[in-house]
């Protein structure tokens, strides 16, 4: 199995590489699981007025250094959710 692969213009080679760029892009891979949850919790596509939510959250843990467990919480106690 071939696990290279590149990120824009970084290559890595296996799997440890994967790893180490998605270390080196928390805050894209936690705003991506962030828009992913919403859109599976809403049952429809993001909309531009859902983006000051989705970047509160992400900014509001990125100092804890996106604990999964912060992300989902912040996720249901929003207004986007709330008003589903």
């Amino acid at each position: 199995m071939d696990a290279s692969g590149q990120f824009g213009s970084t290559h890595f080679n296996d799997v440890t590489g994967f790893k180490a760029e998605l270390l080196n892009r928390r805050d894209q891979f936690a705003r991506c699981l962030v828009e992913k949850l919403f859109i599976h919790a809403l049952g429809r596509d993001l909309e531009v007025t859902d983006r000051p939510a989705i970047r509160r959250i992400v900014e509001g843990t990125a100092e804890a250094d996106f604990p999964l467990r912060e992300i989902i919480l912040q996720c249901v106690k929003s207004e986007i959710f709330r008003q589903k």
